[in-house]
């Protein structure tokens, strides 16, 4: 059946046949896709959008949209086996709409909105579930106030038991990556990638070339700090992963869907479950992730 909207909702077109859910709120609004469940917008009130997304952005069925908060699953990276799409098909199969509600008032999330998404093997294309053949519901949930809120559900509905790495993949928007710094990451480890070597954080994280770290077995609120811009906190549950990134200048320029320049303007700081602290999801469990948004 249809889900009936309230008034704060509305939809426009999204990519393909997909919808785009546009959310307006008197503590701040924003934007979801059906396409990939996949959040472009959220800006809090008398504030700017604290996502970043490309102004080269794709917005055509099969490619993934580059920036907001694309959501790794079911796997994070490459597959294992080296075949099917990086970070998983979720982020490019058309999502269901289950709920769109107005919530009672509150502190975080006064005249807030809750948005729910739904996805299961049966929406995905067979040739992506070939290479990850498990029954399961995975659903998104949007709550925009004050604050944002953003969780992907995972619930085993077969039989066996089976693994998920996952990310929801945040571009923080920036002034300058350059100035930007992460606080909360002290003395965390962390795979970098880049370097293929593994070490231990000190002091904040701050940025000077290429970064592709994931920081493990922490679960740490994260800030992400500069000078003459409001700070945004990254609180987390469910969560064991933290994943900071950015391609920096050579990078970017091979990226056909990012502005020579555009590295500049965004931070990826991931709420995650990856490599050591990949998911075991037994038969009728379910596995919740969420980010939690704050600007102040």
């Amino acid at each position: 059946m249809p889900v009936t909207l309230p008034p704060s909702v509305h939809v426009e077109p999204g990519v393909g046949d997909a919808e785009l859910l546009v959310i307006e709120t008197p503590s701040g609004t924003a934007r979801l896709h059906t396409y990939g469940a996949h959040l472009v917008s959220w800006v809090p009130a008398d504030g700017a959008d604290v996502l970043w997304v490309s102004p080269r952005s794709a917005y055509t069925p099969g490619a993934a949209i580059r920036g907001g908060v694309p959501l790794c699953f079911p796997w994070f990276g490459p597959h294992p086996s080296g075949t099917g799409p990086a970070h998983g098909f979720a982020r490019t199969s058309v999502w269901r709409l289950v709920e769109a509600t107005d919530l009672p008032d509150d502190d975080a999330h006064p005249g807030g909105v809750a948005v729910t998404l739904a996805l299961t093997e049966q929406d995905v294309d067979p040739a992506l579930t070939s290479v990850w053949p498990h029954p399961f519901e995975a659903r998104v949930r949007l709550v925009v106030g004050r604050e944002l809120s953003l969780s992907l559900a995972v619930t085993n509905t077969g039989g066996t038991t089976f693994a998920v790495s996952e990310a929801l993949h945040t571009y923080l928007a920036v002034g300058d990556v350059r100035r930007a710094i992460v606080t909360g990451l002290d003395g965390a480890t962390y795979v970098d990638k880049v370097a293929d070597d593994v070490r231990v954080q000190v002091g904040p994280v701050t940025l000077d070339r290429e970064t592709d770290r994931v920081y493990t077995g922490t679960g740490a609120t994260t800030q992400v700090v500069e000078s003459g811009r409001p700070t945004v906190t990254v609180a987390k549950s469910g969560s064991r992963s933290t994943v900071v990134w950015n391609p920096w200048v050579a990078k970017a320029a091979a990226m056909a869907d990012v502005p020579d320049d555009g590295w500049t303007g965004f931070l990826c700081v991931e709420t995650a479950n990856a490599l050591d602290d990949t998911l075991t999801v037994e038969p009728g469990e379910t596995r919740t992730i969420t980010t939690r948004l704050s600007v102040g």
